[in-house]
């Protein structure tokens, strides 16, 4: 099979590391940020009505996290045009939300860089960015 903008498929291997980076984002909010963070926001809503809110906004950044993952994993064989935008909606989606952690440190703790989860979001970011540019 061929892509007709780029001659036989080869496999792009900037989109397989920019999905390591996203499955190791995704394993690393799942397992660890569940185990603390989470509980944490569990405990101190208890009892209010709004827990429910923050459970499905959790779960449902984490099967997007591993959605993109997958995605990018994919984008390595697809299509250039359809490689690129995989690569760019990725880009934005862990560019946007280590933009917000950090916006959001920085208001509650005067320093953007007190909580360190902007490290992973951003370098994968960069790098479905970058796999994204080079298509």
């Amino acid at each position: 099979m061929t892509d007709i903008e780029s001659g036989p498929r080869v496999t792009r291997w900037l989109f397989v590391v920019a999905g390591l980076a996203a499955a190791l984002v995704t394993l690393m909010r799942a397992i660890f940020g569940g185990g603390s963070d989470l509980a944490v926001l569990e405990r101190e809503l208890a009892g209010n009505d709004i827990i429910g809110v923050v459970r499905v906004n959790w779960h449902a950044l984490n099967v997007i996290f591993a959605s993109l993952a997958v995605a990018l994993f994919i984008a390595a064989r697809a299509p250039r045009a359809a490689a690129r935008a995989i690569g760019i909606l990725a880009a934005i989606a862990f560019g946007a939300t280590c933009i917000i952690l950090l916006v959001v440190s920085a208001q509650q703790t005067g320093s953007p860089f007190t909580h360190y989860p902007y490290i992973p979001l951003g370098i994968t970011a960069l790098l479905a960015g970058a796999a994204a540019w080079r298509g």
